[in-house]
């Protein structure tokens, strides 16, 4: 009964160990002694539809990669709005209830 407790107490550190080794060390969550990824979806846009998404998956690693370094250049090019941000929430609003 004890080689099962040292087991289960071992397996995870063991499971961390040959995480690290084939590049999990970021990307992997412990649950239950089971080694889980994630993945982290970041888009160029803040709400991105289900048809920007698919055709951001798309893109090469290089093309992603360029397309979010130029919304975030154009978001620090923008500008700093004078509007409130009551006032731009109640635009977003708008704009969804417009359907544009």
């Amino acid at each position: 009964m004890q080689n099962d407790s040292v087991r289960s107490q071992a397996a995870p550190k063991v499971i961390k160990i040959l995480a690290n080794r084939v590049g999990f060390s970021d990307n992997y969550i412990m649950k239950d002694d089971v080694l889980e990824t994630i993945q982290i979806n970041v888009y160029p846009w803040a709400v991105p539809t289900e048809a920007q998404k698919r055709a951001f998956d798309r893109l090469s690693t290089e093309e992603k990669r360029q397309a979010l370094e130029d919304a975030i250049e154009e978001g620090f090019s923008s500008g700093v709005s004078d509007k409130a941000m009551s006032d731009i929430i109640a635009e977003a609003k708008a704009d969804i209830r417009d359907g544009a």
